[in-house]
This record gives structure tokens, C-alpha cells and sequence, in this order.
């Protein structure tokens, strides 16, 4: 495949991933956001296991729906741990060769959401909680989102797209 044609598919991926991460946290405003959170969006944390154009596609979703939040520093720690775990993420899947590795990946963004967005509150703000607390509470939100959601849809978009995804030479 030549390189603009390579390019203009990975920028139109980029675009889709975090227009609809960004949507989708949005219309679920009321439980995206906050101690009690279950960001359904999360769902596309496994993505980077299929195209590495979801790393920077997440960061960039997140930073969109994060400037809707009403908390500045937000779009900063709430980006942070995105970012983190979607880089972590994509790595886990270039390095775990085994059948285990979808749920091994997708422990990031759980255990980083579950430490910085806390942390954040507690940091930032007047009525912080409980860390730990808080901790239980994104924790749990993000399991939901990511394993009891995502590692389904994950092997769906897997198998749905084997054969797109073993002939693709990008990543």
C-alpha cells in the first residue's frame, strides 16, 4: 500500500476512535464523570491490542471529552492516565504472546485510572473523599468498563476482523 494511502487511513482511524470516544462520553455524561464514574467509553481501551493508531486516538478523545468536565486539572491527570495506559496497553500486546494477554492489557487503564483520578481529587480539591474510597469506586467503574465490556468487544472487533487485521503490515 503506498504511504498516502497508509496515512490517510491511520489519520481517518485516529479521527474515528477519538470522535467516538469523545461522543460517547459525552452522551453518557452523567456517569462518565466524578468519584462514581463508569465511563463506557473505556470499552475502546483494548483497542491499541488491534491498531496502533488508538494510542494517540484515546489521548486525543480524552483530552476532548475531559474539557467538558468542569475540572481543569482533569484534562491533565484524567489525559495522564489515559495516556499512560494506553501506551502501556499497546506495549503489553507487542510483548505478551499468550492467551492471557487481552486480560493482562487490560489491567492499565483500570489500575491507572483507578491511582491518578483519585489522587487528583484528593490533590485538587476541597471535597476529596476518601483516596481510597474514590480508589474503590474508579476501580470498579473501570472494570466494568474494561473488562466486563471491552474484552468482549475486543474479541468481537478480533474476530470480526481477523483477516483485515493479519494482512495489515502497519503495526
Amino acid at each position: 500500500m503506498q504511504k498516502k494511502a497508509r496515512l490517510s487511513i491511520s489519520l481517518a482511524r485516529i479521527g474515528l476512535i477519538a470522535a467516538l470516544y469523545a461522543v460517547l462520553t459525552l452522551v453518557l455524561y452523567p456517569i462518565s464523570y466524578g468519584p462514581w464514574q463508569c465511563r463506557v467509553s473505556e470499552v475502546m481501551t483494548l483497542l491499541p491490542l488491534l491498531f496502533w493508531e488508538a494510542v494517540p486516538a484515546l489521548i486525543i478523545g480524552c483530552f476532548v471529552a475531559n474539557l467538558f468536565s468542569g475540572f481543569v486539572m482533569d484534562i491533565v491527570f484524567g489525559t495522564l492516565a489515559t495516556a499512560l495506559a494506553a501506551l502501556f496497553t499497546y506495549f503489553i500486546g507487542k510483548i505478551i504472546k499468550s492467551k492471557a494477554m487481552p486480560f493482562i492489557a487490560a489491567l492499565p487503564p483500570v489500575i491507572f485510572n483507578a491511582f491518578i483520578l483519585p489522587l487528583m481529587w484528593k490533590l485538587f480539591t476541597e471535597n476529596a473523599g476518601l483516596y481510597w474510597v474514590n480508589f474503590g469506586f474508579v476501580f470498579a467503574g473501570q472494570f466494568v468498563a474494561v473488562y466486563v465490556l471491552g474484552l468482549p468487544v475486543y474479541y468481537v472487533l478480533k474476530s470480526r476482523y481477523k483477516m483485515v487485521l493479519n494482512n495489515k503490515k502497519d503495526n
